[in-house]
This record gives structure tokens, C-alpha cells and sequence, in this order.
């Protein structure tokens, strides 16, 4: 958002190999965000990434997210307010690569964010497959398709689901 903010974070982290074939990068600490419009967010914030290179061909990464920001929303008076929001983020990803031209990736992700002052949930499944396919050395075809589904008080349900295909070269 481009609400005011002033914000105090101590966080530490460690990137751990654990043998040749996975590895952790954890951050974790305390944050506090202080909106002058509006009240203070603060607690435990981290973000970590696991990655396991299963084989020379398939990697699966996990990541998971939490931070604070400002939730906007228009008051019954037709005004924008901004509220402290605390969002959660999980997200597994797997990168297949079965031929040297063909990259897959399947990416599934779980996020909820509250707001308390607004007594406010809302939660988003982002589903999502892609394939780039290296047809020569400067075109490139790219294939998607995700599917979005959540609830929110506030804004009603989300039901989405999205198509695209294309092709591109560098210029």
C-alpha cells in the first residue's frame, strides 16, 4: 500500500546445506509496524525456502512467508482506511525438466491474511501449471494455466481461472 508506515524488524537467518541435494535458508524474528493512520502490527515474521533437488531433472522447493502490511478498504462513509493485516504464505513448487528444451513447473499456494481491528479473514488457493519450450535459440513457447480460489468477508468469494499462451524472442 502507500499508506505512511514506520517499521522496526530484528530478524536473523542461517543457510544450512544439508548434503549435496537439499538446502534451507530460515529467517526468523520480531517486527512492528506502526501505521499512523491506524493502529500497530506486530509479532513473530519469518521466511524460509527449502529446496530438494529430488534429481538432475525434478526440484521441489518450499517456501513460507509471514509479514505484515496495510489492508486498504473503503469505510461506509466512502473514505480509504488502512488497517494492520498479517499474512501467512505457503507455497511448494516442482520444476521438472524432461526434455532440454521443455521446463514444467507445478506451483500450489495457501495464503490467509487477517485483520484484527477489521475482524477480517481472507484466505487464496493459487493453483498453477506452466511449460516453456525452447523451439529455437531466440523463440521461446510459453503455456499457463492457474485457477484461484478464496473467501473474503469483505470482497465476497474468488473464483478465477486463467489461460494464456504465447511466444517470445529477445529484440
Amino acid at each position: 500500500t502507500t499508506a505512511d508506515t514506520d517499521r522496526i524488524s530484528l530478524v536473523l537467518g542461517a543457510l544450512i546445506d544439508i548434503g549435496p541435494l537439499l538446502q534451507a535458508d530460515i529467517k526468523a524474528g520480531y517486527a512492528e509496524q506502526d501505521y499512523r493512520i491506524a493502529d500497530a502490527a506486530s509479532g513473530l515474521v519469518y521466511v524460509g525456502k527449502m529446496t530438494w533437488y529430488a534429481s538432475p531433472l525434478v526440484t521441489l522447493t518450499l517456501d513460507a512467508v509471514r509479514e505484515f502490511r496495510g489492508s486498504v478498504f473503503t469505510t461506509s462513509g466512502g473514505e480509504f482506511d488502512t488497517q494492520p493485516a498479517t499474512t501467512d504464505r505457503f507455497t511448494l513448487v516442482a520444476d521438472w525438466e524432461p526434455l532440454r528444451k521443455l521446463l514444467v513447473s507445478l506451483r500450489s499456494s495457501w495464503s490467509v491474511e487477517r485483520t484484527e481491528n477489521a475482524n477480517r479473514r481472507d484466505t487464496l488457493i493459487d493453483t498453477e501449471i506452466r511449460a516453456q519450450y525452447a523451439v529455437s535459440a531466440n523463440v521461446n513457447a510459453h503455456l499457463e494455466i492457474s485457477r484461484q480460489l478464496g473467501q473474503s468477508p469483505l470482497f465476497g468469494d474468488v473464483n478465477r481461472t486463467y489461460f494464456s499462451f504465447g511466444l517470445s524472442t529477445p529484440y
